[in-house]
């Protein structure tokens, strides 16, 4: 009989140990409440904000450069042109 063909050698190799998938260091579980948060701004911008824009405009009497700078301050800065 062949070496090979013993029920010992022919068992299945150890299964590798299981990962944990929950366990994450903390710095992965802080960036999540932060992308959440992200997430919830952009959310909140689109789909509540720009639709009550006119009436907002009206509301706080302001100029739809300052509402836009109020919605997007990172482009609004962007977009002046340099003196």
């Amino acid at each position: 009989m062949p070496a090979h063909s013993s029920p010992i050698q022919l068992r299945a190799a150890d299964p590798l140990p299981q990962f944990d998938a929950l366990r994450r260091p903390l710095s992965e579980w802080l960036l999540l409440p932060m992308l959440a948060t992200v997430q919830f701004t952009v959310a909140v911008d689109f789909v509540i904000m720009m639709p009550l824009g006119p009436q907002l405009l009206c509301i706080f009497g302001i100029d739809t450069p300052a509402f836009n700078f109020v919605l997007h301050p990172n482009r609004s800065k962007a977009r002046q042109k340099p003196q």
